[in-house]
């Protein structure tokens, strides 16, 4: 087997390597890493923040619905245009329909605190 020839193997600044610049250099690359550590601590922190904001803006902004309505009156209309349903099955679904939609206005105006005005109802355009 062949060995290697050792003399020809020098490290680059062999005198600097004292133990005073060792522990400066040790320290040195400690502090480094601390700081790369707490950059990405703070760019994470800074995503998180924005998702957090994003999904609160959304959801401050998003219109609140009146209630889960299946039908609408445009569909009832158009089922008694088709004759999928007799004029009483109509006007009986509507009368549902303008009554759901007046609750749920009441419970709004009474949830944001204000007067729901019953002699006054919206018109639905009906």
């Amino acid at each position: 087997m062949k060995q290697l020839d050792l003399r020809f193997m020098t490290m680059p600044f062999v005198s600097d390597l004292t133990p005073t610049n060792l522990t400066l250099a040790i320290e040195s690359n400690v502090a480094i890493q601390r700081g790369v550590i707490w950059s990405i601590g703070l760019i994470i922190a800074l995503l998180v923040m924005r998702g957090l904001i994003a999904w609160l803006r959304k959801r401050m902004t998003s219109k609140q619905e009146l209630g889960p309505m299946g039908f609408t009156l445009a569909d009832l209309r158009e089922l008694r245009r088709k004759g999928a349903m007799t004029d009483e099955e109509f006007e009986r679904a509507k009368a549902k329909i303008v009554q759901s939609v007046q609750a749920a206005t009441a419970r709004a105006a009474k949830k944001s605190g204000g007067p729901a005005d019953d002699r006054n109802p919206p018109s639905l355009g009906v």
